[in-house]
């Protein structure tokens, strides 16, 4: 007895610890492939909207309507479920006769938000005003939403958020060019504060630049006080 090894018994568990760990390895590997069919089902066949899901959702949380699957296919057509949804929430969203402001409306999410503003019938065409840091593109994204809806009412101004300045100039001149006929406050309905800026430092530009001449952290700047500076000035016509 005393010749035997003394880990003999160590093989033993460590050969049961590999049992439970080849379970727990086949258990996992089942719930996954089951997340992964369920997840199939919702998002590329049209079973959630035979069953109602989609309804359930828009009628109950308004606010998830848009992380219902816009892919999913409605028929022939190939309309989107999301897409109607879209359109009835459009519906309850009459827009005549008010003023936007779309803070970066010259590029991504800012070009699109102003583009289907001014073009999307439902909407009835709000006045919008394009609040571009650039004047030569703004001017330019203007024209080619008129090409899209002739009626479309843009208004394209200069508006740097990474310049108190910019910003003070921009306030002043909405309240001067939009000011009514009593010589009352300017109205404005909606603020879309979406301009934005990102920086990606390296060996050669270690840190964030700041803003000239204010001085201040430009990202910081352009996304949060220049846009809150910008909704203080704006407050009285909202």
């Amino acid at each position: 007895k005393r010749g035997l090894p003394r880990g003999g018994h160590g093989n033993k568990e460590s050969d049961e610890s590999d049992g439970a760990g080849g379970w727990c390895t086949t258990l996992l590997t089942i719930l996954v492939a089951v997340f992964a069919s369920i997840s199939g089902i919702f998002l590329y066949t049209t079973i959630p909207r035979q069953l109602g899901l989609f309804d359930w959702i828009a009628s109950r949380y308004p606010s998830r309507t848009g992380m219902t699957p816009a892919f999913v296919p409605l028929g022939s057509n190939g309309t989107s479920y999301t897409s109607q949804l879209y359109e009835k929430l459009l519906e309850d969203h009459d827009l005549t006769g008010q003023r936007v402001i779309v803070t970066g409306a010259s590029a991504g999410i800012g070009l699109a938000m102003a583009t289907i503003l001014a073009t999307e019938p439902l909407l009835n065409h709000p006045e919008v005003v394009m609040a571009c840091r650039n004047r030569t593109k703004c001017k330019l994204r203007a024209d080619e939403i008129r090409q899209i809806n002739p009626k479309a009412k843009v208004v394209p101004m200069v508006l740097d958020t990474s310049s108190f300045r910019s910003i003070q100039q921009f306030a002043k001149d909405f309240h001067r060019q939009f000011h009514n006929s009593n010589n009352t406050a300017a109205a404005l309905d909606v603020l879309f504060l979406n301009a934005g800026t990102t920086f990606k430092t390296n060996k050669t530009h270690p840190c964030i630049p700041l803003s000239e001449p204010d001085g201040i952290e430009i990202v910081f700047q352009t996304n949060y006080l220049g846009h809150h500076l910008l909704y203080r000035l704006l407050e009285p016509a909202l």
